[in-house]
């Protein structure tokens, strides 16, 4: 589990629609190495509210080699 702030590129998604979205992790030094494109998530907000798939890791420092 990890906290962060997620910013919708565009309105956000009507319930069981999509869209994208740029996130940033509040601790992003626990992840080193961790996160790789195509893999799918859960958004939890004391209960999954939603889904994700990493399209692209930024951060090199995140990318798992």
């Amino acid at each position: 589990m990890n906290d962060g702030m997620y910013e919708f590129e565009g309105p956000p998604p009507e319930p069981g629609g999509t869209q994208r979205a740029l996130l940033w992790l509040l601790a992003p030094e626990r992840n080193h190495g961790r996160f790789i494109a195509d893999f799918e998530f859960d958004a939890w907000d004391g209960r999954v509210i939603g889904t994700g798939r990493i399209v692209r890791v930024i951060n090199p420092s995140l990318r798992k080699t």
